[in-house]
């Protein structure tokens, strides 16, 4: 079977937003259910970031990430979800960020990268696939 242009785009315009929301929100879901099976450690990773030490801080995050990442997983709430998680993800950067070290300027890069792709679901929405219908 031959795909026409008009027809491909079709395809992508109803599923790739489906597809981009699994990963990122996939992203968040993992690392959200890290955070809360590993407590303890999180709040000691905080410490050493020049937080406050708590569980309760750790928490937070982990809820965060779990939250939003089914909110995009599922399409719900997207914009919201999506605009949280840029904001987390944005200041996780900057306290993180070390330019003396080329792995923290990596990592740093990186988690704009994701920031990029989150304004993205903000500003056109979840797409035809999801509870949202925008």
């Amino acid at each position: 079977m031959r795909y026409n242009g008009k027809h491909m785009n079709r395809l992508i315009k109803n599923y790739a937003p489906l597809f981009g929301r699994i990963l990122l929100g996939g992203f968040f879901l993992w690392n959200g259910v890290q955070t809360l099976l590993h407590l303890p450690a999180t709040a000691e990773m905080l410490t050493t970031a020049g937080l406050p030490s708590s569980v309760f801080l750790a928490t937070l995050v982990g809820a965060i990430e779990v939250l939003g990442g089914i909110g995009l997983v599922v399409g719900f709430h997207t914009r919201l979800c999506a605009a949280v998680l840029a904001f987390y993800i944005a200041l996780v950067a900057g306290f993180l960020f070390n330019a003396n070290d080329a792995a923290g300027t990596h990592l740093f890069l990186q988690r704009m990268a994701i920031v990029g792709g989150l304004l993205y679901v903000v500003a056109y929405g979840s797409g035809r696939w999801s509870t949202d219908h925008t």
